[in-house]
């Protein structure tokens, strides 16, 4: 999940939101037994997508000049 207060926009419905607010899927194996994955689910049309890890916005922290966590 999402840390940031920064909007997702769905690439197959268009819809913006801000990530953070989904809860695992039913047909998730885990059920959130897994201390949540970095899937991204779109509220509006549930579209799945992969949300990014630890070490690409490390590395995005690099270039933008922020400080890394």
């Amino acid at each position: 999940m999402s840390e940031t207060n920064e909007k997702q926009k769905c690439p197959l419905c268009g819809y913006e939101f801000i990530p953070g607010a989904e809860v695992c899927q039913s047909a998730c194996p885990l059920q959130g037994k897994c201390g949540g994955c970095a899937q991204i689910s779109c509220p509006k049309c549930g579209y799945k997508m992969a949300g990014e890890s630890k070490i690409v916005n490390w590395i995005k922290g690099l270039f933008s000049g922020k400080k890394p966590d």
